[in-house]
């Protein structure tokens, strides 16, 4: 390809010159919020209790080959005493379409909430006198912060409201 190639107006579809967003289907700029659906891939990354771990995994990691086979994403759990930065809590990496990733995440729910069953309530997490059992915690790349908390912490509220869920957002480090 030459250096002085430039598109065509069919190859630039819905963008302007200087525009970051292409127009939507009436003309106007599109919408700041992200256009997704449930066949995109995303990528999770959620931290899970030590003493949940092996149940996720499986014997000699079925639970894990399952779930890939069963859903088509990548699922990885961080190595034995790879904790997150302050925490004893390993990570678990789900990779996949959207749809698929959920029903991983569904899974991994149901396995921390076996785990915790029969154990102390107050103490499945490792950390002793917080009542974590149905908390989830979640790995946000500074770069994408801004875009879970939303201008003004609109997007938290709007979470916040259809899902009924207690979000909260520690800096890095935090623990």
């Amino acid at each position: 390809m030459s250096d002085d190639y430039k598109p065509d107006d069919s190859e630039l579809g819905n963008i302007q010159i200087g525009q970051k967003r292409q127009n939507n289907e009436n003309g106007g700029p599109a919408s700041k919020k992200a256009n997704i659906s449930e066949s995109d891939t995303v990528q999770i990354k959620v931290l899970i209790p030590s003493a949940a771990v092996g149940a996720l995994i499986g014997k000699g990691g079925e639970t894990m080959r399952n779930l890939k086979n069963d859903t088509g994403c990548r699922v990885q759990m961080s190595k034995n005493q790879e904790f997150y930065h302050g925490t004893t809590e390993r990570i678990c990496l789900v990779k996949g379409k959207i749809s698929s990733a959920m029903i991983v995440m569904g899974v991994i729910l149901d396995k921390i909430q076996e785990k915790i069953e029969g154990h102390h309530p107050l103490d499945p997490f490792d950390l002793k006198g917080l009542d974590r059992t149905n908390e989830m915690k979640f790995i946000v790349p500074n770069t994408s912060a801004g875009m879970v908390i939303g201008k003004n912490g609109t997007s938290i509220k709007e979470i916040r409201e259809t899902t009924t869920a207690n979000i909260q957002i520690y800096p890095k480090g935090w623990h």
